[in-house]
């Protein structure tokens, strides 16, 4: 039985979608109800978004650019330790926006979703076994012992290799370490 705009919950995409009704409308297309009334996707959500990495990134507001103006600030600093922490409601673009700026900066990314977790990305390969051992460390100076081996991992096989994971040509010289 196909769904209604009145039918799809705010969990299902969230009531961000509700209000846009064209982008709900086309959702809708993908839903249905089963027997018991509940709402489901016909079309798996994961193929829909490895679609939507695919496409030119499209924002009313100039978000790729004002991160690479504040990472720039920051790379400037004479901070010791200069980072800038990206938070976003879920389904915001975080990610999506971490691999537009892989078009200007190298970058690392770690997704340490859960494995039974629904969102999108899933958990990058390594990133669940960094997080067990992390998670066993009984001191601060532990933790940041095992990120800091795994971290420097990461940055020596990326620039060992960075031709083959970046094709495009790095504008900017800051690595981005992207941890979701």
């Amino acid at each position: 039985m196909p769904l209604t705009i009145d039918d799809v919950p705010d969990s299902f995409y969230g009531s961000y979608v509700r209000k846009h009704k064209n982008a709900t409308e086309e959702e809708i297309i993908n839903a249905y109800k089963d027997e018991q009334g509940s709402s489901k996707i016909a079309k798996p959500r994961d193929d829909v978004l490895d679609i939507a990495f695919t496409v030119p990134f499209n924002s009313n507001i100039d978000y790729i650019a004002e991160l690479d103006r504040q990472l720039g600030s920051i790379r400037n600093s004479s901070e010791y330790f200069n980072y800038l922490a990206v938070v976003q409601s879920s389904g915001y673009g975080k990610t999506r926006a971490m691999h537009e700026l892989a078009k200007l900066y190298p970058v690392i990314y770690l997704c340490f979703r859960s494995s039974v977790s629904t969102g999108y990305p899933k958990a990058t390969t390594h990133s669940l076994i960094l997080k067990n051992e992390i998670e066993f460390c009984d001191t601060m100076a532990r933790v940041e012992a095992v990120a800091n081996r795994w971290l420097a991992a990461m940055v020596i096989t990326y620039l060992g290799k960075s031709h083959v994971y970046n094709p495009v040509k790095i504008k900017r010289k800051s690595i981005i370490i992207a941890l979701e």
